[in-house]
C-alpha cells in the first residue's frame, strides 16, 4: 500500500516541491477519508509563509499528517482553513517542536 503512504520530500525541496506533496496527501489520501485534513492540507500547499517554515525542518518532518496531527492535538481551529494557518504560523515553535524534538 505504498501509494497510501505520505511521500517524503526528499532532501533540499524547494517550496514548490513540498506544496505539490501537501495537494497530493490533500487529493490522493485525505480526499474521501478526512474532509478536514483535505481542507487543510490544500491550504498548506497555498500558504508561503507555512511552506517556509516547513521547510527548514529535516524532509522527513515535513509530512501533512505530521503536521496536521500535531497542530490538532495543540488546538488549532480545524473549522476555518485561514484561522488555522495563522494560528499554525503564530505558534510554530510549539507546533513543530512537539514531532520534531531537537
Amino acid at each position: 500500500m505504498a501509494s497510501q503512504r505520505s511521500r517524503v520530500p526528499a532532501p533540499g525541496a524547494d517550496l514548490r516541491t513540498i506544496a505539490h506533496e501537501y495537494r497530493l496527501f490533500a487529493e490522493r489520501q485525505a480526499k474521501g477519508h478526512s474532509p478536514v485534513y483535505e481542507m487543510l492540507s490544500a491550504a498548506v500547499a497555498g500558504d508561503q509563509r507555512l511552506l517556509a517554515l516547513l521547510h527548514a525542518l529535516p524532509p522527513v518532518k515535513r509530512q501533512p499528517n505530521l503536521l496536521l496531527a500535531a497542530a490538532r492535538h495543540l488546538g488549532a481551529p480545524l473549522d476555518s482553513t485561514g484561522e488555522f494557518l495563522t494560528w499554525v504560523v503564530t505558534h510554530w515553535d510549539q507546533v513543530s517542536s512537539s514531532y520534531s524534538p531537537d
